[in-house]
């Protein structure tokens, strides 16, 4: 008898596994979608353990296909981590993100080469047109209470140009990311051709404030010049300061 038990439980761990490695997939994106509001997971196919999904979307931003395979080593962290890789041309990368089990989403490790457009135009509170490339580098995220949290990281917009509302070459613009409470902000560290410092902040309510001081050099031409004047406060030593408030 007790063989025929043995044998039944041997039987039971050998399914558990099978079972959850064909557990559709559906189930861990749609839990996701839910946690994350404004988070679109379309065409989805595979396991929770390894699978694809055709579309990406988040609020107005378009992200592509990604492609998930479940990562062992998140359990040692007492939850379900995965490896997550974005396929399209436009948008793509790579980065570890994991559900606790209160439910919230972390990760770390997060590495993304984005077109600008798209991403800027769907939070900014008006209509851009912009070249360049951006690049999106954290070392830990979270999203937390609907919220982006926990937020230590790098953005890079590199040969950034902008086209429409004002025509303008930035250049290489490089910008600290982190959390200050509810707040996220990015804090200009390198300032591109226009000489920018200062800080942007967004509140979770989609308030921001924008306190950014502009110190073009040499080489900047009058023309640039003169828009700066028309959407800025001009201040001595041929300096321009950006100072506003707003909701997304």
């Amino acid at each position: 008898m007790k063989n025929v038990w043995r044998y039944i439980a041997f039987g039971i761990a050998a399914y558990i596994p099978i079972l959850l490695a064909t557990f559709p997939a559906e189930h861990l994106t749609g839990a996701i979608e839910h946690r994350v509001e404004g988070l679109s997971i379309e065409a989805v196919s595979g396991s929770i353990f390894s699978g694809h999904a055709g579309r990406l979307r988040y609020q107005a931003a378009e992200l592509g296909p990604v492609r998930w395979r479940f990562s062992p080593a998140g359990l040692l962290r007492g939850r379900l981590e995965y490896r997550l890789e974005l396929e399209h041309p436009d948008h793509h990368g790579h980065a570890s993100a994991a559900i606790t089990p209160h439910g919230d989403v972390v990760g770390h490790d997060l590495d993304l080469q984005l077109q600008p457009d798209p991403l800027l135009s769907a939070f900014s509170p008006v209509a851009l047109a912009s070249g360049g490339r951006l690049s999106l580098q954290l070392d830990t995220f979270a999203w937390r209470d609907n919220r982006p949290q926990d937020i230590s990281g790098l953005l890079e917009w590199q040969a950034a140009e902008l086209y429409s509302p004002l025509q303008l070459q930035l250049g290489d613009i490089q910008c600290a990311l982190e959390s200050a409470g509810d707040e996220l902000v990015a804090r200009v560290i390198s300032g591109g051709r226009l000489g920018a410092s200062g800080d942007i902040t967004l509140a979770p309510d989609g308030g921001y404030r924008v306190n950014v001081l502009l110190e073009p050099g040499a080489d900047v031409d009058d023309n640039t010049r003169g828009l700066l004047e028309m959407g800025t406060q001009l201040q001595p030593g041929g300096k321009y300061l950006i100072q506003t408030t707003g909701r997304l």
